[in-house]
């Protein structure tokens, strides 16, 4: 049978309250067999585009235990063919799970999603458009060809330079209410726009200074930006070589949870 995991907690912390049930109404259970402990439910789906309403539930668990507990969050999916596995899971990656839990055990994910101007996105779309058309009807030269891709990558550069330099000035903004920022920005094509994510690892106990910051932030800048949190840590654990099967799981869900 298999067992999906949640989370690793510290196993001092293994009596917690546990949600009633995980995906698909399996139990929960916490394998606590030394220092480390992990919360599993059995399942034996494989789902590689889960429902957002597993992600749901799966991220309720993670959350509910967050509250009571350092954690660090596991992708969804991540499954193990039994409970020896489990536990030899925490004891092979010991040393690295305790090394996450001392620097991101005490704190919790703060979110800002920033909302670009349409302009610089548009401009890019466009110049990417007219660079393709002049790319066809040049073909034969090859000189409007270039022209077209030179054009293309630079309106990119110029949008991509006034993402960053945003992302810098809002840091800036919060800098010493937080351990560490990072960032992501996706496109909205059809709308010519940009959604950018910056994400902050925050001491639990500077939460509220940190959300009392951001909104005298809110107040004064001219771009659109929403505050989200806490969360668990889910961007400050993951390496980025790992699968992106939850990074798109995640953002579903995120994009489910502002629609309600």
């Amino acid at each position: 049978m298999n067992y999906l995991l949640y989370c690793v907690l510290p196993s001092r912390f293994a009596r917690i309250t546990l949600p009633p049930e995980g995906i698909g109404g399996a139990p929960l259970t916490i394998v606590a067999p030394g220092d480390l402990a992990a919360v599993v439910s059995t399942g034996n789906s494989n789902d590689r585009e889960p429902p957002v309403s597993d992600l749901l539930v799966y991220h309720g668990v993670i959350k509910a235990v967050h509250q009571q507990a350092p954690v660090i969050p596991f992708r969804f999916g991540c499954r193990l063919s039994g409970l020896d596995d489990v536990i030899s899971l925490l004891s092979e990656r010991r040393k690295e799970y305790e090394a996450l839990l001392n620097e991101v055990g005490e704190c919790a994910e703060m979110g800002l999603r920033i909302l670009m101007p349409a302009t610089e996105r548009v401009a890019v779309e466009r110049e990417r458009s007219d660079g393709f058309a002049a790319a066809a009807e040049g073909a034969a030269t090859g000189s409007a060809y270039l022209e077209a891709r030179r054009r293309v990558y630079a309106a990119k550069e110029t949008a991509d330079l006034e993402i960053e330099r945003t992302g810098r000035r809002i840091g800036s903004r919060l800098d010493g209410l937080f351990r560490c920022m990072r960032s992501e920005s996706r496109e909205i094509v059809e709308k010519g726009q940009t959604i950018v994510s910056l994400h902050f690892l925050v001491e639990r106990r500077r939460i509220e200074s940190f959300r009392a910051a951001c909104q005298h932030l809110l107040a004064e800048e001219q771009e659109k930006i929403l505050l989200s949190g806490p969360w668990p840590p889910f961007n400050f654990v993951h390496r980025e070589d790992q699968d992106s099967a939850f990074d798109n799981g995640l953002d579903r869900l995120r994009s489910f949870l502002k629609t309600k």
